[in-house]
């Protein structure tokens, strides 16, 4: 395909994505549309890293947004010798590069699963955030959590590599959203109460399933719900309902946390959720008894569902 002559790049139907290289205006800037520009820059030498590489192994969640909604750079990293200054929209990044932590992914030049796994956790901007990271890459598929643990293991000397190890030790395969994640993490170092299971079916004492919350903690005869924006409307309602009716009927004590569209958890939901479980023990025996087999933690769908961020 020939590219736009010098007048018509000056012209209001190409867009300037990098040094050299243009794009029809009317190309949407889609994530993956961002990240592929931004492999262009590349020119045989480096590969795409962190957030950007997991969208396209398949972790749906990772949008390139932060928690504001604001676009995040599109990470790439390249060898110590390659001279590749950061162009609006990227971030580069310099650093060893293995053969076989490099692939191709969609056309995209990517590093492996587990290389931008770390990557993206080591820069993430706390270990709350690179828990974030790890569990949506765990619960993707994209990664077996207890085999990255070790692998990033190996490179704890790299710069950021003692956060990734403090969020392999806090991070969940079963968590199927970031705003999941951070309130267990609220739950856990804010409330201080013990790690629950996640999205874990929940039977009476006589064996009746009662409901899979997002959280439970059958020692306090308690589970946490996330009450988004996006859980307002009446078909996502109807499925919290659904999955969680037959807990509410059994009367333990529950944590529901609210949260805007996109934006931070706030930490101060600790006392809350430390309010919501006191005297909550009492229940646990009679009422909530986590299944044996809990099965998968989503829902039935197809597996292009589920790194889709299907919830």
């Amino acid at each position: 395909m020939a590219g736009p002559t010098p007048g018509q790049a000056r012209g209001r139907g190409w867009r300037r994505s990098s040094p050299g290289l243009y794009v029809p205006a009317e190309v949407p800037p889609q994530v993956e549309q961002r990240v592929l520009e931004a492999s262009c820059r590349l020119r045989g030498a480096g590969a795409v890293t962190g957030w950007a590489a997991l969208r396209l192994h398949g972790c749906g969640y990772l949008d390139g947004r932060d928690t504001d909604g604001r676009p995040l750079p599109v990470p790439l990293v390249v060898p110590p010798e390659v001279h590749l200054r950061t162009w609006p929209g990227t971030v580069v990044h310099r650093g060893r590069l293995p053969a076989d932590e490099v692939g191709v992914r969609w056309g995209v030049p990517c590093t492996s699963p587990s290389r931008a796994l770390f990557d993206a956790a080591r820069t993430a901007p706390s270990v709350r955030e690179a828990v974030v990271v790890v569990d949506t890459a765990a619960a993707a598929g994209v990664v077996d959590l207890a085999s990255f643990a070790t692998w990033a293991a190996q490179r704890q000397r790299w710069p950021g590599g003692a956060q990734v190890r403090q969020a392999c030790s806090l991070a969940v395969e079963r968590s199927l959203s970031p705003y999941e994640t951070r309130l267990r993490l609220v739950w856990v170092l804010d409330a201080g109460y013990p790690t629950p299971l996640c999205n874990w079916p929940v039977t009476d004492a006589d064996g009746r399933r009662l409901g899979r919350p997002d959280l439970v903690c059958p020692g306090l005869g308690t589970f946490g719900e996330l009450d988004g924006a996006d859980h307002r409307t009446g078909r996502q309602h109807a499925v919290d309902v659904a999955r969680v009716g037959g807990v509410h009927r059994h009367r333990p004590r529950g944590v529901r946390r609210g949260r805007a569209r996109r934006g931070p958890l706030p930490r101060a939901g600790g006392a809350d959720a430390r309010g919501g479980c006191a005297g909550a023990g009492q229940h646990s025996a009679a009422y909530l008894r986590p299944a044996a087999r809990p099965g998968a933690a989503v829902r039935p769908t197809s597996g292009r569902e589920r790194r889709a961020g299907v919830h």
